[in-house]
């Protein structure tokens, strides 16, 4: 078995996905330079769950101890639940103002609100419980589903894993199968049931890439592939193809009409918003192996901490835009200076609440679920206690805007 070591090219190439995203949700404001419209850059967030499987399985090898199976749920909670919170409150206080009515409808405001508390809401397969709140929070309701089922793949990974493929397998098709029976609507803008809730958002259809993502790291983890050898310059064409096959990908995704003539609209859909799963997976898999040229930079520590602040900046972008969206047609004059500053304040907001929410929060709830000699948990607090300032001060200034819009 592989010794553990650290993959910092996949950490920044996180950087580059939530990037992606970003781009896709700025677009009616500043444009994209014309790459939203070439190609759908929301399958930056199929990266994000083939490589969520990857890495946990990688990291997570067996549960065998008592305690184990907890311990990995308690670290997931730490790891996306306070910055989810956080981001909530913060959407609360700064965009409920623009239409209370839509976005906190009484009882079922209250409800929606529960579902995104509890990270159940991309479970509902409707747009308005999904997207409700800070909307791109739904990916992450997906990832509690897939934390979830995690042990039980791990635990019946080696004796069955071809079966649990296959069903993975039908289920997805199974869904499209009905997309295309029932004529679900592909329009976004549809409230009700349609491929957008069944297909994309649907927590049982993206269980499959999530699945992929495990199978690679299973696969990176035998002795055989890292016995594989070649120059640098022999890594570097494995690093270019892999990204040439990415581009290309996301290019022919961009013009899903032949699938869909062939194979109905509900698979078109899919293969548009997230059918590129194997490259995204061949992507990581050269990467985590590569000692190529771009490998090594992308493990520099710049962009390693890019990488690390990408979850802040995939939680904080769509409130961003959603609050100076308002005022898009007076930001457009700006130009690009005006997407410069977009950027800076995006990055900056990324990086407060990695370093005031994100990251000490992760590591408070860890020690305190490990706690075994107060010697441990002094140094903690006295480590992390600017942080901790900073967390506070953020949680204080949502509050304070919850209750400015109030009056």
């Amino acid at each position: 078995m592989i010794e553990k070591r650290q993959l910092d090219a996949l950490t920044s190439l996180r950087f580059f996905a939530a990037a992606m995203i970003v781009l896709t949700h700025a677009h009616p404001i500043f444009g994209s330079f014309g790459l939203a419209e070439a190609a759908p850059l929301g399958q930056g967030v199929s990266f994000f769950f083939v490589l969520s499987g990857f890495i946990l399985a990688y990291n997570y090898r067996g549960f065998s101890k008592d305690g184990s199976i907890a311990r990995f749920l308690v670290a997931r909670f730490a790891r996306v639940w306070p910055l989810h919170f956080v981001t909530c409150l913060i959407w609360i206080g700064l965009i409920f103002h623009f239409d209370r009515y839509t976005y906190f409808g009484g009882v079922v405001g209250m409800e929606r609100l529960l579902a995104n508390l509890t990270l159940v809401q991309s479970w509902i397969p409707l747009k308005l419980w999904a997207l409700s709140f800070n909307g791109v929070a739904w990916s992450i309701s997906n990832e509690m589903f897939f934390y979830l089922l995690f042990p039980v793949f791990i635990g019946l990974w080696s004796k069955h894993w071809a079966k649990m493929f296959f069903a993975a397998t039908l289920v997805v098709i199974g869904f499209i199968w009905a997309g295309n029976s029932l004529e679900l609507k592909s329009a976004d803008s549809f409230n009700g049931v349609s491929l957008l809730g069944t297909i994309y958002f649907n927590p049982l259809v993206r269980v499959f890439e999530f699945m992929f993502g495990i199978f690679l790291a299973k696969v990176f983890m035998t002795p055989l592939v890292h016995d594989f050898k070649t120059s640098k310059l022999g890594w570097f064409y494995l690093e270019l193809m892999a990204l040439a096959l990415v581009v290309a990908g996301m290019l022919l995704a961009g013009n899903p009409g032949r699938i869909a003539d062939t194979f109905g609209t509900a698979a078109g859909y899919y293969f548009q918003r997230e059918g590129i799963w194997l490259l995204w997976g061949l992507l990581i898999l050269v990467f985590a192996l590569s000692k190529g040229p771009i490998g090594a930079i992308l493990s520099t520590k710049p962009l390693v901490f890019l990488g690390e602040i990408s979850f802040s900046l995939y939680l904080v972008h769509a409130i961003i835009i959603t609050f100076i969206e308002p005022h898009a047609e007076a930001i457009k004059l700006y130009g690009l200076t005006g997407y410069a500053v977009f950027w800076a304040v995006a990055l900056i907001s990324s990086a407060l609440l990695y370093k005031g929410v994100e990251d000490p929060c992760r590591h408070l709830i860890m020690n305190a679920w490990d706690r075994r000699h107060k010697s441990h948990i002094e140094n903690f607090k006295a480590s992390y206690k600017p942080v901790a300032i900073v967390s506070a001060s953020l949680i204080v200034i949502a509050v304070a805007m919850i209750h400015l819009n109030r009056i």
